[in-house]
């Protein structure tokens, strides 16, 4: 039977307050408090975030679009494109921080390890959403201070709390007044609601005070600030790109601004096209994926694997790497051109073997980028061989 400091069990105190206040309702309700916090809440939505809103979205439109020939251009574009990215984030710290100031009502016992919890969720989100910017999003668009001003009203929710804590934490103990019963619950709601009307005033008349009242923009003409900026309202409007080509038969036409192609439109100063720009420089690597293959290939004929024996006769052909070659299809051999054979019960099949009278087959590493094998007759096995 659980009881409290004085040896009352649970079960016989008469209200809420006592109940709430006895040691085993605290010590419980903060490790219940403690395991949903961490992990379940702090880190494992987010490190699972990147597989489920990043990766399986990524892998899914992929094999849509490489099945569907519907999906190409711009609609291919659009459905391989990372989830924008928003200001949700706002919300995703804000519940953590509301759900670890909550600790408070609780014995300290779990406090600080609850916070160093809380301070490596808050790093794993931060390096997470460093990456997505830099690696994944195509742009973000932020465009008031709407947002951002509710994020810090909410703020209000978490420090509201926290001051309840300190009225409830406080209540009896040397300096304070002792306020029994039920009351003590409507002082912390009271503070509670306090602290939020005094926060969203301070919010919305206190603040503005010491803001920047007015933004003096530097004189700039038009075509000054579309020298500089890409999107504008008419390269932003499709219809008005439509019409610049067909209607009014403008050349060049006003071009569309699409995200990562700014460097594709074309300067027309009689219509107010004026941004123009080089194409990214593109990521370069020390190895190309060509010869990344033909190091894997030359490895592979160099190995035993290639110069086994075997019966049968054979022709020698050489198949070029370079020229992608499906069934019943030419491949490059030198100056000339040899057909893959028919799938057929007497076809020739392909063999990497020796050829007949000869010793050992050997690669002929001048042919760079090469892979020779040879076409053996497929025959009946001997006796001996069965």
């Amino acid at each position: 039977r659980q009881k409290n400091y004085y040896g009352t069990p649970l079960e016989e105190m008469d209200n809420f307050s006592h109940r709430f206040e006895s040691f085993p309702m605290q010590r419980e309700l903060g490790q219940a408090l403690f395991w949903y916090c961490f992990p379940a809440t702090f880190l494992v939505p987010f490190v699972l975030e990147p597989l489920f809103a990043m990766y399986l979205p990524y892998r899914v439109m992929g094999l849509i679009v490489r099945g569907d020939v519907q999906f190409r251009g711009g609609v291919a574009e659009a459905c391989m494109g990372a989830v924008p990215m928003d200001l949700s984030r706002y919300g995703d710290i804000l519940l953590n921080l509301v759900l670890a100031v909550l600790v408070f009502l609780f014995p300290g016992g779990y406090t600080l390890p609850l916070f160093l919890c809380l301070a490596l969720s808050n790093i794993w989100i931060y390096v997470y959403d460093h990456w997505r910017v830099l690696r994944s999003i195509p742009a973000c668009s932020f465009c008031n201070m709407t947002v951002d001003w509710w994020a810090q009203w909410m703020l209000s929710l978490p420090l509201g709390i926290l001051l309840a804590g300190a009225v409830f934490k406080s209540n009896c103990e040397d300096g304070f007044q002792c306020v029994p019963g039920n009351t003590l619950i409507f002082r912390c709601l009271a503070v509670f609601s306090s602290h939020i009307l005094l926060h969203t005033l301070v919010l919305r008349f206190f603040v503005p005070l010491f803001g920047i009242k007015d933004i003096i923009s530097p004189p700039e003409t038009y075509r000054d600030c579309g020298r500089r900026i890409a999107c504008s309202w008419f390269s932003a409007n499709p219809v008005h790109c439509l019409r610049s080509k067909f209607v009014y038969c403008d050349s060049p036409p006003c071009d569309f601004c699409a995200i990562g192609k700014e460097h594709l439109m074309k300067v027309n100063h009689s219509i107010g096209q004026h941004f123009e720009d080089g194409a990214v420089a593109v990521e370069s690597y020390a190895i190309s994926e060509f010869e990344f293959l033909r190091g894997v290939s030359r490895r592979i004929s160099d190995s035993s694997f290639w110069s086994r024996g075997t019966r049968g006769g054979s022709s020698r052909g050489v198949f070029n790497w370079a020229s992608r070659s499906g069934r019943n299809s030419g491949a490059s051999v030198g100056n000339e051109e040899c057909e893959w054979p028919e799938d057929d019960g007497n076809s020739r099949r392909p063999s990497m073997l020796t050829t007949p009278g000869s010793g050992p087959f050997t690669p002929d590493h001048s042919k760079r980028g090469t892979v020779q094998f040879d076409f053996g007759e497929e025959k009946e096995p001997s006796s001996s061989d069965k």
